[in-house]
């Protein structure tokens, strides 16, 4: 999924996993930002950020992905969306 952030003026490829993330989703999810950088990024734009997605132990773990490196936010819903 490609989202973009109107406030951010940045690109966001979204990835959705049913499991832990591992190095290939981060691998994979570097490849759509460097894509998305070559073919629809703009000068005027900021830096894309890569978001996944991942199921783990009954919550949501969000990964934010840039140059800089992968930052976690862990959301706890209180019923769990069955996927």
């Amino acid at each position: 999924m490609l989202l973009f952030n109107t406030n951010l003026n940045c690109y966001i490829p979204v990835e959705l996993k049913l499991n832990k993330t591992n190095y290939k989703d981060i691998s994979q999810i570097k490849l759509y930002m460097s894509l998305v950088d070559k073919t629809l990024k703009k000068k005027h734009h900021n830096k894309t950020i890569g978001l996944i997605i991942s199921k783990e132990n009954d919550k949501f773990i969000l990964q934010y992905v840039n140059d800089e490196g992968i930052y976690l936010i862990t959301y706890e819903l209180n019923e769990l969306i069955k996927i």
